[in-house]
């Protein structure tokens, strides 16, 4: 279990993207996968996608999907509210998301906090990279100004992606 471990926390601004960065560039790894806003068809596969990645007690703080009711609720809510969600999908099946919950404080709503995973088979073929940058176009529309999310110290690649990613805005 991943209780020890620590985490580390890093901010992207939406605006941390890099626009000549912001390819989300189909690359022949990634070429037969759509990322797509996600609907209420996607989530029963949407959550088994999560309860694997979660399974893997790696990569989530969570060790198993919630309940798919619950599941259901989260994201008919991140719809509901317009916060950006995508999934990766190949045919009907997820293989992987990225989403950003807004603040719950009316003062804090030009902040939100990212989350995502990709299925082992398709980790370090550009996926997580066309994930964030989709989602964070749509954070940009939406109105937020800063995203930040939390990584394990021992996931050095999630933490060289998202510190390129911020690393952009930067310069």
């Amino acid at each position: 279990m991943r209780f020890g471990a620590g985490l580390r926390h890093v901010r992207l601004g939406y605006f941390a993207v890099c626009e000549g960065d912001l390819v989300a560039a189909t690359t022949s790894k990634t070429s037969g996968i759509n990322v797509e806003p996600i609907t209420a068809a996607h989530i029963d596969s949407f959550h088994r996608a999560l309860d694997l990645v979660a399974r893997e007690k790696k990569y989530l703080s969570m060790l198993e999907a919630t309940p798919l009711p619950q599941t259901r609720e989260f994201v008919t809510g991140m719809i509901a509210k317009g916060n950006p969600q995508f999934v990766a999908v190949i045919g009907e099946e997820v293989d992987g998301w990225c989403d950003i919950s807004r603040h719950f404080f009316p003062s804090h709503a030009h902040r939100g906090r990212l989350g995502m995973g990709i299925l082992p088979a398709y980790r370090g073929q550009g996926l997580g990279r066309k994930l964030i940058e989709t989602t964070l176009r749509a954070a940009r529309e939406a109105g937020f100004m800063r995203i930040e999310l939390d990584v394990y110290e021992d996931n050095s690649r999630a933490i060289a992606l998202y510190e390129k990613l911020a690393s952009c805005a930067k310069a």
